[in-house]
């Protein structure tokens, strides 16, 4: 789904790996697949991480333009392969289908510069029980610095191809794709060559874009997660795949909301859930909700 600029390349908003390969499937018990199966069919609309037993972290534009009900949404843990006309999710052992509370976006998301372009996913019921197989991912604490020239990994089922093309379609398995860190400046030079709609800034990071193209995240894995492996062991959520101009051009990062940056506002959202500091009595609207600051 793109936004043409009247001067300017047309900026992709939702956000398939692309020149990725098939995820082991056991080893991201933390991925989530958003499903709205009256406008999207079978396949994941958008991904996002499982972040506590009742949470679910992706992008805030993931829910721009999904179905008004949020009856009409479902949160799919433990899922690894999809098909295209039949769901082959009860199949898989260790997967779940979760009815949605409510959506909980950055009350500062900006549709236009997708500044702030985070949410946080409420489940009606928490995980009954976090396995092996559908576990939570811990979140950047922002004490990293800004991984910049770091190897990040990427993972979805969007589209393998830029849309431009009509064969394009989603990949039914998992995709994952071994990425590097940009600096934002130098980012941000790139992007502003295309469109002077999105600014690089400190609650953004880059990632992606080699010379010979053909590898980047793309349309549908809008709110999946970039992850950072701490001692090459450990997975760190340190960003949401958030925009990016056209799909695996050379020398073209993708854009991410840096996770870090919003670790006190994602927490703050939790706790007040939880306690209910924000009780809404309609669970079919999506719920903005102030920072607690």
């Amino acid at each position: 789904m793109g936004r043409e600029n009247s001067t300017k390349r047309p900026v992709n908003i939702i956000q398939e790996v692309m020149g990725g390969y098939d995820a082991d499937r056991e080893a991201h018990g933390w991925m989530a697949a958003i499903m709205d199966r009256p406008s999207h069919g079978p396949m994941p609309w958008c991904g996002g991480s499982l972040v506590s037993a009742r949470y679910v972290l992706t992008a805030a534009h993931c829910f721009d333009q999904l179905s008004s009900s949020l009856d009409n949404i479902t949160v799919q843990l433990g899922a690894h392969k999809f098909r295209t006309r039949l769901l082959d999710f009860n199949q898989q052992s260790g997967s779940s289908e979760h009815r949605v509370d409510s959506v909980i976006k950055h009350p500062a998301y900006d549709t236009d510069t997708k500044l702030n372009d985070i949410a946080l996913v409420k489940l009606r019921e928490p995980v009954a029980k976090l396995s092996d197989t559908v576990i939570a991912i811990t979140i950047d604490d922002n004490s990293m610095g800004t991984y910049e020239g770091q190897s990040v990994r990427v993972l979805g089922w969007g589209l393998t191809q830029d849309p431009v093309y009509r064969s394009a379609k989603q990949s039914e398995i998992l995709q994952e794709l071994v990425i590097r860190v940009w600096n934002n400046t130098d980012c941000g030079r790139e992007v502003q060559a295309f469109t002077d709609e999105i600014v690089i800034g400190d609650s953004m990071l880059c990632a992606g874009g080699d010379k010979q193209g053909g590898r980047d995240a793309c349309q549908h894995d809008s709110g999946g997660p970039l992850i950072h492996m701490r001692g090459n062991l450990w997975p760190i959520l340190i960003g949401i795949v958030t925009a990016g101009i056209g799909c695996g051009m050379p020398r073209m990062p993708g854009i991410y909301t840096r996770v870090g940056y919003y670790a006190d506002w994602i927490n703050q959202t939790m706790h007040q859930g939880d306690t209910g500091a924000h009780n809404n009595n309609n669970n079919n609207i999506t719920v903005p909700i102030t920072t607690g600051n």
